[in-house]
């Protein structure tokens, strides 16, 4: 697999020369996302290919691979889309909160359960470093926000937020490892990371 170049985990921003994407272009591309979501709900990882991928979306094999180098590339952007969404329902959800460490609880075991049950979870699992940063690229901005909340009501030291910023998405993803054994394995691991997360940032 060709690994995504920083920024983002499809391709990241576009080099020095290179012109920015039209509108139409962002909008086929936001289509094959899409259409990705769709295939890997309906038919598994399995099924997500390039084919099923542009028959979905209705365009060319060439059109696919002018945005996407291969299927895997486009399921790293389908993931990163998901993660996207659901910092957007958080941010929604949570913005008139007021107990913001009921916030981080929330916000760790939501983050939780869809990342335990997408369908994709056994690929990312395989892939640790794509996830975690992706959980950086995409939700960390969401979580710093909550524990800079804290930090200014005081209920954490400021020094805890950047010691957060390094260990939870690798916190996300052991509890990920080890909640695959079972349902029972799943719920213990989601209570066992809410309370290490708290724990992090002096809760």
């Amino acid at each position: 697999m060709k690994h995504a170049r920083a920024g983002t985990l499809d391709g990241g921003p576009h080099p020095a020369g290179r012109e920015r994407p039209s509108r139409r272009s962002r909008k086929t591309r936001r289509e094959l996302v899409s259409a990705a979501h769709d295939v890997l709900d309906q038919h598994g990882l399995a099924g997500l290919t390039v084919k099923a991928v542009t028959a979905r979306a209705d365009v060319a094999h060439g059109t696919f691979y002018h945005h996407f180098e291969s299927a895997e590339h486009v399921l790293q952007a389908a993931i990163e889309s998901s993660m996207r969404d659901l910092a957007e329902e958080l941010m929604r959800l949570h913005s008139e909160a007021e107990d913001k460490a009921w916030v981080v609880v929330d916000s760790t075991a939501t983050t939780f359960g869809m990342l335990s049950n997408h369908p994709a979870l056994g690929w990312m699992l395989e892939r640790p470093g794509v996830v975690a940063n992706a959980l950086r690229a995409v939700l960390e901005p969401y979580v710093r926000q909550d524990v800079t909340a804290l930090a200014a009501s005081n209920e954490v030291e400021v020094g805890h937020i950047d010691r957060m910023a390094s260990f939870w998405p690798w916190m996300m993803i052991g509890a990920l490892h080890t909640s695959q054994q079972s349902r029972s394995a799943r719920r213990q691991q989601e209570r066992d990371l809410v309370e290490a997360m708290l724990r992090l940032i002096g809760l």
